[in-house]
């Protein structure tokens, strides 16, 4: 599994162009922020092939188990780091695991799992299911009964209504909730600094969406 992400990681390295080719595409990034997802992406998956190695390093009397069969629901504005960074650690622990993307960004991910089957991913272990209507899929896939986590990164609203759905089938769930958060800059802030801090913030990627909403 280490060998395997290290794979993923060294034929990211070689299509970098078409990574960020395809997300300037999907997620409409302009090339330099796609690049740099790119390098977070390679990075991820470097660091999980390392604690896939770490699993046999442990005394005697520790034993690691793959949990089981996840869903992981990558956010739309960091598809192809994110999508990265939640399913290195389950390939590292020997989990199976269907990725619903986005519906606003799926090519990203359709093209990580090509990816990842051209680094010699076992069939099975993946499956990406894109879909116009998220809140009808999770359900399904939650109500069916054979799966063991789901992570979620997203809104606040739709994460609580996932837990408390995953609650009734003891699911194991990973939130990373959020939206905009409040700016406060102190009477003895550097006011120039926060300004352009701010700025920064708020005009990155994450934000677009909710502004042209």
């Amino acid at each position: 599994r280490a060998a395997l992400l290290e794979r993923v990681a060294d034929v990211l390295s070689a299509r970098r162009g078409e990574a960020i080719a395809t997300m300037v595409h999907d997620a409409h990034k302009v090339v330099a922020e796609a690049d740099a997802e790119v390098s977070e992406a390679i990075d991820f998956a470097r660091y999980d092939a390392a604690l896939a190695r770490d699993l046999d390093s442990h005394a005697a009397d520790v034993r690691h188990r793959p949990l089981g069969p996840i869903v992981v629901t990558p956010p739309w504005n960091f598809p192809l780091a994110m999508g990265t960074r939640k399913m290195g650690p389950a390939f590292a622990a020997g989990c199976t695991m269907i990725v619903k993307p986005a519906q606003e960004t799926p090519l990203t991910m359709l093209y990580l799992a090509k990816l990842m089957d051209d680094a010699g991913l076992p069939k099975g272990v993946l499956s990406i299911l894109p879909t116009s209507d998220p809140g009808g899929v999770t359900t399904a896939l939650i109500d069916d009964g054979r799966l063991r986590k789901l992570t979620f990164t997203g809104s606040t609203g739709v994460g609580k209504a996932l837990v408390k759905q995953s609650s009734d089938k003891l699911l194991r769930t990973s939130m990373e909730l959020g939206g905009n958060a409040p700016f406060i800059v102190f009477d003895d802030a550097d006011v120039d600094a926060a300004v352009d801090g701010a700025i920064l913030a708020k005009i990155f990627l994450g934000e677009i969406k909710s502004w042209n909403d």
